[in-house]
């Protein structure tokens, strides 16, 4: 594999100068270029908190950036959206960031965070507290036994990739239907390429805000083509700002069927989200404000090798203008990112 993709929104543009983050070519292949959703890390502020950096720590550290995917599923929606509700949520990045986002622009927000498992929505709560977000809910629950409606409904860091048969994720886009309020949309991402289903090994050194040095290791360990089904592996490494060194290995372990962009947007529409926005990167544009421009793909645009795309789906009475969408309609001078 030439590179990994599950480098998710915490880098984008790791090929700067500036960046904190470097990268290990993979295991006896050559390096190539990083995967369109990478950027460069800032560089993390010092904490006096000394607790001890879990795996969850260490994943926000490594895979997600919340406020930007937050920023970048309110600029999808277009509109005024208020309600999130985050699917598989772990321990929660995007849920816990989105109340702050849509507080940024004078509406009242609430987020959920679904995901049957207790041990990251403990997590989550304890996070929550600590940051001082409120509007704030936890709900342990099977994403297809929730009930909660919400503006925007996201699944992220390819969960979608958990519905192994076209069945099951026509079954799940479909509750997702259901569950979208007047104006909704579904967010999701996958990633692709030639070299998709082929096992290896990256490493990316990261440098945590108590000072850790963490590498942190994306592991494709397994891949049959004849059902697109992955298994994928994170592992830590960490020494710590005195020297002590420690591993967390299969700290995350996925089994997924990777789906085509072609065939979600086909079992999309057999549930009856027939709208379809294609995007490869979180911001087009940034404002003097801070809000943030998205435009999706063009019908015939090319993707890298490898791509991770982020796929907006949502039913056609929506009407949602597909040339961009924003998060407000400030007209203040807008910069490329």
């Amino acid at each position: 594999m030439r590179t990994s993709y599950f480098l998710g929104t915490q880098y984008e543009s790791l090929a700067s100068s500036n960046s904190r983050a470097d990268i290990a070519p993979p295991e006896n292949t050559p390096a190539m270029p990083q995967p369109p959703m990478a950027r460069s890390a800032k560089r993390p502020r010092r904490s006096n908190v000394k607790t001890r950096l879990d795996k969850y720590d260490l994943y926000e550290l490594a895979v997600t950036d919340g406020e930007r995917l937050a920023r970048f599923t309110a600029a999808v929606h277009g509109r005024s959206p208020r309600v999130l509700s985050e699917h598989f949520s772990g321990s929660g990045a995007l849920a816990r960031a989105w109340p702050r986002v849509v507080a940024g622009t004078g509406r009242k927000a609430r987020a959920f965070a679904v995901d049957r498992d207790a041990g990251p929505l403990r997590k989550l709560k304890a996070s929550a507290s600590m940051e001082g977000v409120g509007s704030l809910t936890c709900e342990r629950a099977d994403v297809m036994a929730t009930r909660t409606r919400a503006d925007v409904i996201a699944a992220t860091n390819f969960a979608i990739g958990y519905f192994h048969t076209r069945d099951s994720l026509v079954t799940y886009l479909s509750r997702v239907r259901r569950l979208l309020l007047a104006g909704g949309v579904f967010v999701c991402d996958l990633y692709g390429g030639s070299d998709a289903l082929t096992p290896g090994t990256t490493r990316v050194r990261l440098r945590a805000a108590d000072g850790s040095r963490v590498t942190y290791i994306w592991e494709q360990r397994s891949a049959d083509a004849m059902t697109n089904r992955v298994t994928n592996a994170i592992h830590f490494e960490i020494t710590s700002p005195r020297g002590t060194k420690r591993s967390l290995q299969d700290a995350f372990v996925y089994d997924w069927r990777l789906w085509s962009i072609a065939e979600l947007r086909d079992a999309a529409a057999e549930a009856g989200l027939t709208d379809c926005r294609v995007f490869n990167r979180l911001a087009d544009a940034i404002d003097s404000e801070g809000n943030v421009y998205v435009r999706p793909i063009e019908s015939g645009g090319e993707l890298d090798d490898p791509w991770v795309v982020y796929v907006a789906l949502a039913p056609a009475a929506r009407g949602m203008p597909a040339a961009r969408a924003r998060t407000n309609r400030s007209k203040a001078s807008r910069r490329q990112v």
